[in-house]
């Protein structure tokens, strides 16, 4: 838990810099002209270079804790179980989806002809359903990218995304007893909560 703080701290600290040697090198006046003379000479790259130094850190040391826990890694092996046994299940509604509809060769008396187009009929059910749902995932991937870059695609997404991630990784365990709920699971929550927001307030600011 002490580390955890300790990286958050790290991260928080690093942004305030950050936006301080923006902010003083627009305007600096006193009591800050010697700090900002002094801070403020940094190229614009450098500064860049210790943000990016500090976010390594934190990613490095959440990145270890995560392997360390276990309640997270198993909620993470549980996410990915359930999610690949729905993709099984679905794949089986649509190859007995096909099987039914396929059945209607049955009817035509020639034996090769109505196992031609069993075989068509169970390609094309199970394609279509395949292909179909393939289609919608992507659509949505693209929806949900372009209102990432339209509403928040800026530093607070990244402090939002980190410090969410950090914060359900280092108090997993306390979370779990509050909420019986699946920890990579509450976490994308957390992200569709937030696009929602960042959403409502763009376009109330528009």
């Amino acid at each position: 838990m002490i580390v955890g703080c300790g990286d958050l701290t790290i991260l928080l600290l690093g942004l305030g810099f950050h936006c301080f040697l923006f902010r003083k090198r627009k305007t600096a006046s006193q009591p800050w002209q010697a700090i900002a003379q002094r801070f403020c000479s940094i190229p614009v790259d450098i500064s860049h270079i210790l943000g990016n130094l500090i976010t390594v850190i934190f990613l490095t040391t959440t990145l270890f804790q995560a392997v360390q826990s276990d309640v997270f890694l198993s909620d993470c092996k549980s996410f990915f179980h359930d999610a690949a046994s729905f993709i099984q299940t679905f794949i089986g509604w649509t190859i007995d989806a096909g099987q039914s509809v396929a059945q209607i060769s049955t009817k035509i008396p020639n034996e090769i002809i109505a196992g031609i187009i069993y075989w068509l009929l169970m390609i094309l059910v199970v394609g279509i359903c395949v292909a179909g749902t393939g289609i919608l995932a992507i659509l949505i991937e693209i929806k949900v990218i372009e209102l990432y870059k339209k509403n928040c695609w800026d530093v607070i997404t990244l402090l939002m995304i980190l410090t969410s991630a950090a914060v359900i990784i280092y108090f997993g365990e306390v979370i779990k007893k509050a909420l019986s709920i699946n920890l990579l699971f509450f976490w994308l929550i957390l992200q569709g909560i937030y696009l929602t927001i960042r959403r409502y307030i763009s376009q109330d600011t528009d």
